[in-house]
């Protein structure tokens, strides 16, 4: 609570990915994309053809990336066009050409997130459509921040909203978490 705005004591310079391997967090020479799902709760939806989800529904991802050496940042949000298991894996299959594209283009360090969910997500309906998406390399943010007791002043947790607010607070970052948004549908 002094004068700092944000607390780093020693940030590491690498990490063990899920593959067991070491990877630098940091590498400006291959692109870094980072990606975010808004899903539906599966007790939202209705049930088609008289089969229950089993899982959330994927409605919007946000996939953003920054090319190597350079400062420009690029994005595009991909929605389905209806609640549909086609639609999902149509913005689920746009998701990983992307990543592809970027990856046989550039090179690619990992594909950042915060929190659990698009790992999960992304794994368990990755395995429901038969394996058919690529593996992604996935960098848990939020974690990074546990790991490396990076607290920013002002955020009284590590949630998004918390960090994202916080680091608008401080004039950090010239965007914030819209207090009007409290959840994926306010979104789309």
């Amino acid at each position: 609570n002094g004068g700092k705005i944000i607390n780093v004591s020693k940030i590491k310079d690498s990490y063990e990915d899920t593959g067991g391997e070491n990877k630098e967090w940091r590498d400006d020479t291959v692109a870094t994309v980072y990606v975010d799902f808004e899903t539906i709760l599966k007790t939202l939806l209705n049930p088609v053809d008289s089969v229950q989800y089993e899982r959330d529904f994927i409605f919007m991802i946000g996939i953003g990336w920054k090319l190597p050496n350079s400062d420009e940042w690029n994005y595009k949000c991909l929605k389905t066009n209806e609640i549909d298991l086609m639609e999902e894996m149509r913005i689920l299959q746009e998701m990983n050409d992307i990543i592809y594209d970027i990856e046989q283009k550039y090179g690619l360090n990992m594909v950042c997130h915060w929190g659990h969910i698009e790992k999960t997500m992304y794994n368990k309906t990755n395995e429901m459509y038969g394996n058919i998406f690529k593996q992604i390399k996935w960098f848990d943010m939020c974690e990074f921040f546990k790991r490396n007791y990076i607290a920013i002043k002002g955020a009284k947790n590590y949630k998004l909203k918390e960090i994202t607010n916080g680091m608008y607070n401080n004039s950090m970052i010239n965007v914030r978490w819209d207090t009007n948004c409290t959840n994926g549908l306010d979104t789309s």
